[in-house]
Protein backbone atom coordinates (compact mmCIF):
# COMPACT_ATOMS: atom_id res chain seq x y z
CA UNK A 1 0.00 0.00 0.00
CA UNK A 2 1.28 3.42 -0.62
CA UNK A 3 2.11 5.66 2.08
CA UNK A 4 1.10 9.38 1.85
CA UNK A 5 2.04 11.80 3.98
CA UNK A 6 -0.71 11.93 6.31
CA UNK A 7 0.01 8.15 6.98
CA UNK A 8 3.92 8.67 7.00
CA UNK A 9 3.76 11.64 9.69
CA UNK A 10 1.24 9.25 11.87
CA UNK A 11 3.54 6.43 11.60
CA UNK A 12 6.44 8.83 12.38
CA UNK A 13 3.87 10.47 15.50
CA UNK A 14 3.55 6.84 16.70
CA UNK A 15 6.84 6.14 16.25
CA UNK A 16 7.99 8.83 18.51
CA UNK A 17 5.67 8.63 21.07
CA UNK A 18 6.80 5.01 21.55
CA UNK A 19 10.13 6.03 21.51
CA UNK A 20 9.52 8.70 23.87
CA UNK A 21 8.09 6.45 26.71
CA UNK A 22 10.22 3.70 26.20
CA UNK A 23 13.10 6.52 26.91
CA UNK A 24 11.26 7.51 29.74
CA UNK A 25 11.02 4.19 30.86
CA UNK A 26 14.49 3.32 30.57
CA UNK A 27 15.57 6.43 32.34
CA UNK A 28 13.15 5.68 35.69
CA UNK A 29 14.92 2.67 35.58
CA UNK A 30 18.12 3.50 35.07
CA UNK A 31 17.68 6.20 38.12
CA UNK A 32 16.28 3.55 40.18
CA UNK A 33 19.20 0.93 39.82
CA UNK A 34 21.49 3.43 40.72
CA UNK A 35 20.02 4.52 43.90
CA UNK A 36 19.57 0.82 44.68
CA UNK A 37 23.10 0.60 43.93
CA UNK A 38 23.90 3.51 45.68
CA UNK A 39 22.09 2.37 49.23
CA UNK A 40 23.55 -0.97 48.44
CA UNK A 41 27.13 0.73 48.61
CA UNK A 42 26.55 2.94 51.46
CA UNK A 43 25.48 -0.15 53.67
CA UNK A 44 28.20 -2.22 52.29
CA UNK A 45 30.85 0.76 53.36
CA UNK A 46 28.78 1.19 56.99
CA UNK A 47 29.00 -2.99 57.22
CA UNK A 48 32.79 -2.45 56.55
CA UNK A 49 33.10 0.09 58.74
CA UNK A 50 31.72 -1.76 61.70
CA UNK A 51 33.60 -4.86 60.49
CA UNK A 52 36.78 -2.84 61.19
CA UNK A 53 36.30 -1.57 64.62
CA UNK A 54 34.93 -5.38 66.12
CA UNK A 55 38.18 -6.54 64.75
CA UNK A 56 39.91 -4.39 65.40
CA UNK A 57 38.39 -4.36 69.00
CA UNK A 58 38.47 -8.27 69.34
CA UNK A 59 42.38 -8.32 68.03
CA UNK A 60 43.71 -6.00 70.88
CA UNK A 61 41.56 -8.03 73.22
CA UNK A 62 42.94 -10.93 72.18
CA UNK A 63 39.27 -12.88 71.25
CA UNK A 64 40.78 -13.74 67.50
CA UNK A 65 44.07 -14.39 66.06
CA UNK A 66 45.44 -12.31 63.14
CA UNK A 67 44.77 -15.33 60.88
CA UNK A 68 41.06 -14.74 61.46
CA UNK A 69 41.53 -10.87 61.41
CA UNK A 70 42.57 -10.95 57.96
CA UNK A 71 40.32 -13.91 57.09
CA UNK A 72 37.25 -11.73 58.05
CA UNK A 73 38.77 -8.49 56.17
CA UNK A 74 38.77 -10.63 53.00
CA UNK A 75 35.19 -11.67 53.44
CA UNK A 76 33.75 -8.53 53.97
CA UNK A 77 35.91 -6.99 50.84
CA UNK A 78 33.29 -9.64 48.73
CA UNK A 79 30.77 -7.03 49.64
CA UNK A 80 32.63 -4.03 48.24
CA UNK A 81 31.84 -4.52 44.67
CA UNK A 82 28.69 -3.11 44.34
CA UNK A 83 30.46 0.26 43.80
CA UNK A 84 31.94 -0.78 40.76
CA UNK A 85 28.39 -0.80 39.40
CA UNK A 86 27.52 2.07 41.15
CA UNK A 87 30.43 3.99 38.71
CA UNK A 88 29.19 2.04 35.64
CA UNK A 89 25.94 2.77 35.96
CA UNK A 90 26.30 6.12 36.54
CA UNK A 91 28.32 6.10 33.67
CA UNK A 92 26.27 4.10 31.41
CA UNK A 93 23.79 7.23 32.08
CA UNK A 94 25.75 9.82 31.24
CA UNK A 95 27.01 8.21 28.42
CA UNK A 96 23.48 7.72 27.13
CA UNK A 97 22.54 11.63 27.45
CA UNK A 98 24.97 12.22 24.65
CA UNK A 99 23.99 9.17 22.12
CA UNK A 100 20.30 10.70 22.80
CA UNK A 101 22.00 14.51 21.69
CA UNK A 102 23.60 12.91 18.74
CA UNK A 103 20.56 10.69 17.65
CA UNK A 104 18.46 13.86 17.56
CA UNK A 105 20.85 15.87 15.80
CA UNK A 106 20.96 13.20 12.82
CA UNK A 107 17.41 12.75 13.00
CA UNK A 108 16.78 16.56 12.65
CA UNK A 109 19.13 16.75 9.69
CA UNK A 110 17.44 14.01 7.93
CA UNK A 111 14.35 15.74 8.46
CA UNK A 112 15.93 19.00 7.48
CA UNK A 113 17.01 17.33 4.20
CA UNK A 114 14.13 15.74 3.50
CA UNK A 115 12.29 19.14 3.58
CA UNK A 116 14.82 20.55 1.00
CA UNK A 117 14.72 18.14 -1.44
CA UNK A 118 10.95 17.50 -1.56
CA UNK A 119 9.27 19.32 -4.57
CA UNK A 120 6.41 21.69 -4.40
CA UNK A 121 3.13 19.61 -6.67
CA UNK A 122 0.60 22.08 -8.53
CA UNK A 123 -2.36 22.51 -6.90
CA UNK A 124 -5.04 19.75 -8.39
CA UNK A 125 -8.63 21.00 -6.63
CA UNK A 126 -10.30 18.71 -9.09
CA UNK A 127 -8.58 16.01 -11.46
CA UNK A 128 -10.66 15.30 -14.22
CA UNK A 129 -8.05 12.79 -15.89
CA UNK A 130 -5.36 10.22 -16.15
CA UNK A 131 -3.64 9.55 -19.41
CA UNK A 132 -1.09 7.55 -20.07
CA UNK A 133 1.10 8.33 -23.56
CA UNK A 134 3.63 6.21 -25.12
CA UNK A 135 4.25 5.00 -21.98
CA UNK A 136 7.28 2.43 -21.82
CA UNK A 137 8.56 0.01 -19.51
CA UNK A 138 11.04 -3.12 -19.65
CA UNK A 139 12.91 -5.38 -17.55
CA UNK A 140 14.81 -8.53 -18.55
CA UNK A 141 12.44 -10.24 -21.35
CA UNK A 142 9.28 -7.95 -20.56
CA UNK A 143 8.76 -5.24 -22.35
CA UNK A 144 5.23 -3.11 -21.50
CA UNK A 145 4.23 -0.61 -23.89
CA UNK A 146 3.72 1.30 -25.83
CA UNK A 147 0.37 2.14 -23.66
CA UNK A 148 -1.83 5.19 -24.73
CA UNK A 149 -4.91 5.25 -22.83
CA UNK A 150 -6.87 7.96 -20.97
CA UNK A 151 -8.84 7.17 -17.25
CA UNK A 152 -11.65 10.18 -17.08
CA UNK A 153 -13.07 11.07 -13.71
CA UNK A 154 -16.16 9.54 -12.60
CA UNK A 155 -15.62 6.49 -14.13
CA UNK A 156 -14.30 3.19 -12.55
CA UNK A 157 -11.74 0.94 -14.77
CA UNK A 158 -11.40 -3.11 -14.28
CA UNK A 159 -8.03 -3.95 -15.98
CA UNK A 160 -7.97 -7.85 -17.01
CA UNK A 161 -5.76 -10.40 -18.67
CA UNK A 162 -3.39 -13.29 -17.91
CA UNK A 163 -0.76 -13.38 -15.25
CA UNK A 164 2.39 -11.98 -16.49
CA UNK A 165 0.56 -9.75 -19.08
CA UNK A 166 1.52 -6.34 -17.33
CA UNK A 167 -1.34 -5.97 -15.30
CA UNK A 168 0.54 -5.09 -12.29
CA UNK A 169 3.38 -3.66 -13.76
CA UNK A 170 1.12 -0.94 -15.25
CA UNK A 171 -0.39 -0.23 -11.84
CA UNK A 172 3.41 0.49 -10.67
CA UNK A 173 3.90 3.06 -13.09
CA UNK A 174 1.07 5.30 -12.38
CA UNK A 175 1.77 5.07 -8.36
CA UNK A 176 5.54 5.51 -9.40
CA UNK A 177 7.00 2.21 -7.64
CA UNK A 178 8.37 1.66 -11.28
CA UNK A 179 9.77 4.30 -12.97
CA UNK A 180 9.22 4.25 -16.97
CA UNK A 181 12.01 4.32 -19.33
CA UNK A 182 9.67 6.20 -22.09
CA UNK A 183 6.31 8.33 -22.32
CA UNK A 184 4.70 10.32 -20.09
CA UNK A 185 1.79 11.18 -17.18
CA UNK A 186 -0.67 13.15 -17.37
CA UNK A 187 -2.92 14.65 -15.11
CA UNK A 188 -5.41 17.17 -16.18
CA UNK A 189 -3.22 16.71 -19.44
CA UNK A 190 -0.28 18.44 -17.91
CA UNK A 191 2.74 16.09 -17.08
CA UNK A 192 3.82 14.88 -13.88
CA UNK A 193 5.83 12.16 -14.95
CA UNK A 194 8.95 13.44 -13.25
CA UNK A 195 7.29 13.86 -10.09
CA UNK A 196 4.88 10.82 -10.03
CA UNK A 197 5.58 9.58 -6.70
CA UNK A 198 5.09 12.71 -4.94
CA UNK A 199 2.03 13.37 -6.62
CA UNK A 200 0.90 9.73 -5.75
CA UNK A 201 1.88 10.20 -2.32
CA UNK A 202 -0.41 12.99 -2.02
CA UNK A 203 -3.43 11.80 -4.27
CA UNK A 204 -3.28 7.94 -4.88
CA UNK A 205 -4.38 5.35 -2.65
CA UNK A 206 -2.81 1.92 -3.99
CA UNK A 207 -3.71 -1.37 -2.45
CA UNK A 208 -2.13 -4.67 -3.39
CA UNK A 209 -3.24 -8.46 -2.80
CA UNK A 210 -0.77 -8.05 0.22
CA UNK A 211 -0.37 -4.07 0.84
CA UNK A 212 1.34 -4.54 4.50
CA UNK A 213 -0.52 -4.44 8.15
CA UNK A 214 1.43 -3.50 11.05
CA UNK A 215 0.89 -5.58 14.23
CA UNK A 216 -0.99 -2.96 15.88
CA UNK A 217 -4.49 -2.82 17.14
CA UNK A 218 -7.64 -1.90 14.86
CA UNK A 219 -7.86 1.44 14.98
CA UNK A 220 -4.11 2.07 14.74
CA UNK A 221 -3.63 0.14 11.25
CA UNK A 222 -7.12 1.04 9.91
CA UNK A 223 -6.10 5.09 10.36
CA UNK A 224 -3.03 4.82 9.56
CA UNK A 225 -1.68 6.25 13.61
CA UNK A 226 -4.30 8.54 13.22
CA UNK A 227 -3.01 9.97 10.02
CA UNK A 228 -7.37 10.01 9.06
CA UNK A 229 -10.25 10.57 11.05
CA UNK A 230 -12.20 7.50 12.43
CA UNK A 231 -15.89 9.31 12.50
CA UNK A 232 -16.66 7.41 9.48
CA UNK A 233 -15.31 4.22 10.55
CA UNK A 234 -18.16 3.17 12.37
CA UNK A 235 -20.56 3.53 9.73
CA UNK A 236 -18.64 1.11 7.26
CA UNK A 237 -18.46 -1.21 9.74
CA UNK A 238 -22.23 -1.76 10.25
CA UNK A 239 -22.79 -2.36 6.45
CA UNK A 240 -20.15 -5.44 7.07
CA UNK A 241 -20.75 -8.41 8.22
CA UNK A 242 -20.61 -8.82 12.48
CA UNK A 243 -18.85 -11.93 12.05
CA UNK A 244 -15.98 -9.84 10.52
CA UNK A 245 -16.35 -6.72 12.39
CA UNK A 246 -16.21 -8.19 15.72
CA UNK A 247 -13.00 -9.97 14.67
CA UNK A 248 -11.74 -6.50 13.13
CA UNK A 249 -12.61 -3.70 16.59
CA UNK A 250 -11.39 -6.91 19.04
CA UNK A 251 -7.73 -7.34 17.09
CA UNK A 252 -5.00 -6.15 18.97
CA UNK A 253 -2.57 -7.86 16.24
CA UNK A 254 -4.08 -6.74 13.07
CA UNK A 255 -1.10 -8.93 11.05
CA UNK A 256 -2.92 -11.74 13.14
CA UNK A 257 -5.64 -11.49 11.13
CA UNK A 258 -6.70 -13.65 7.92
CA UNK A 259 -6.00 -12.80 4.34
CA UNK A 260 -9.53 -11.88 3.40
CA UNK A 261 -9.99 -9.88 7.19
CA UNK A 262 -6.96 -7.57 5.97
CA UNK A 263 -7.60 -6.79 2.59
CA UNK A 264 -11.17 -5.60 4.16
CA UNK A 265 -9.16 -3.49 6.86
CA UNK A 266 -7.00 -2.07 3.90
CA UNK A 267 -10.58 -0.85 1.84
CA UNK A 268 -11.57 0.78 5.17
CA UNK A 269 -8.02 2.55 5.46
CA UNK A 270 -8.68 3.94 1.63
CA UNK A 271 -12.56 5.03 2.49
CA UNK A 272 -11.08 7.38 5.55
CA UNK A 273 -8.00 8.21 3.59
CA UNK A 274 -10.63 9.97 0.67
CA UNK A 275 -7.98 10.09 -2.00
CA UNK A 276 -8.40 11.03 -5.71
CA UNK A 277 -7.04 8.33 -7.71
CA UNK A 278 -7.41 4.50 -6.35
CA UNK A 279 -5.55 1.49 -7.68
CA UNK A 280 -6.07 -1.83 -6.54
CA UNK A 281 -4.34 -4.56 -7.68
CA UNK A 282 -5.95 -8.44 -6.43
CA UNK A 283 -6.92 -6.12 -3.55
CA UNK A 284 -10.21 -8.12 -3.16
CA UNK A 285 -8.90 -11.08 -3.85
CA UNK A 286 -8.97 -13.27 -0.64
CA UNK A 287 -12.62 -11.69 0.38
CA UNK A 288 -15.48 -14.27 0.35
CA UNK A 289 -18.55 -13.36 -2.03
CA UNK A 290 -20.52 -12.26 0.02
CA UNK A 291 -18.58 -9.78 1.61
CA UNK A 292 -16.94 -8.81 -1.48
CA UNK A 293 -20.36 -7.94 -2.61
CA UNK A 294 -20.97 -5.48 0.16
CA UNK A 295 -17.77 -4.23 0.35
CA UNK A 296 -18.33 -2.67 -3.34
CA UNK A 297 -22.03 -2.04 -2.89
CA UNK A 298 -21.09 -0.28 0.61
CA UNK A 299 -17.81 1.13 1.02
CA UNK A 300 -16.08 1.17 -2.25
CA UNK A 301 -19.12 2.93 -4.04
CA UNK A 302 -19.28 5.54 -1.46
CA UNK A 303 -15.39 6.05 -2.11
CA UNK A 304 -14.60 10.25 -2.69
CA UNK A 305 -12.16 9.52 -5.38
CA UNK A 306 -12.27 10.66 -8.87
CA UNK A 307 -10.84 7.67 -10.72
CA UNK A 308 -10.84 4.00 -9.53
CA UNK A 309 -9.18 1.30 -11.45
CA UNK A 310 -8.90 -2.31 -10.25
CA UNK A 311 -7.12 -5.44 -11.37
CA UNK A 312 -9.19 -8.44 -10.98
CA UNK A 313 -9.17 -12.24 -12.43
CA UNK A 314 -12.66 -12.09 -11.10
CA UNK A 315 -14.57 -11.94 -14.56
CA UNK A 316 -17.94 -12.99 -13.31
CA UNK A 317 -20.74 -11.26 -14.09
CA UNK A 318 -21.40 -9.41 -10.84
CA UNK A 319 -17.99 -8.12 -10.70
CA UNK A 320 -17.99 -7.10 -14.45
CA UNK A 321 -21.44 -5.10 -13.95
CA UNK A 322 -19.55 -2.63 -11.01
CA UNK A 323 -17.51 -1.28 -13.76
CA UNK A 324 -17.69 1.32 -16.68
CA UNK A 325 -14.79 0.07 -18.72
CA UNK A 326 -12.90 -3.35 -18.92
CA UNK A 327 -9.22 -3.29 -20.25
CA UNK A 328 -7.87 -5.96 -21.79
CA UNK A 329 -4.21 -6.21 -21.33
CA UNK A 330 -1.82 -8.98 -23.62
CA UNK A 331 1.91 -8.98 -22.90
CA UNK A 332 2.34 -5.84 -22.20
CA UNK A 333 0.19 -4.38 -24.37
CA UNK A 334 -3.34 -3.00 -24.11
CA UNK A 335 -5.08 -4.31 -26.60
CA UNK A 336 -8.71 -3.30 -25.85
CA UNK A 337 -10.83 -1.08 -23.94
CA UNK A 338 -14.63 -2.08 -23.77
CA UNK A 339 -17.43 -0.17 -22.25
CA UNK A 340 -19.42 -2.84 -19.76
CA UNK A 341 -21.45 -3.45 -22.08
CA UNK A 342 -19.83 -4.15 -25.11
CA UNK A 343 -17.88 -6.77 -23.21
CA UNK A 344 -20.85 -8.32 -21.97
CA UNK A 345 -22.09 -8.56 -25.08
CA UNK A 346 -18.97 -10.21 -26.49
CA UNK A 347 -18.45 -12.44 -23.51
CA UNK A 348 -21.86 -13.90 -23.97
CA UNK A 349 -21.72 -13.86 -27.89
Amino acid sequence: MGLDEASKHGIRKYHYQRLSETEDQKLAFGKFKTFVNIVNGFVMDLVSLTAFIMVGYLLISGEITIGAGVATFAYIESFIYPIKYILNDVNSINSCKEIVREAKEIGNEYLNNEKEDSCVLPEYNEISSLKLKNLEYAINDFYLGPVNIEFKSGNKYLIIGESGSGKSTLLKTIVGQIEHDRGDIYINNESISNNMSEFASEKVFYITQNSHVFSVPFLEQVTHFNAYDEKDIYSYLNKLPKTIVNRLVNSNNCNELSGGEKQVVNILTCALAKKDIVLVDEGLSAIDIYTKKLVRDEIISNYNSKIYIEVSHDLGTDNIDYFDYIIRVKEGKVLDVYTKQEYISIKNS
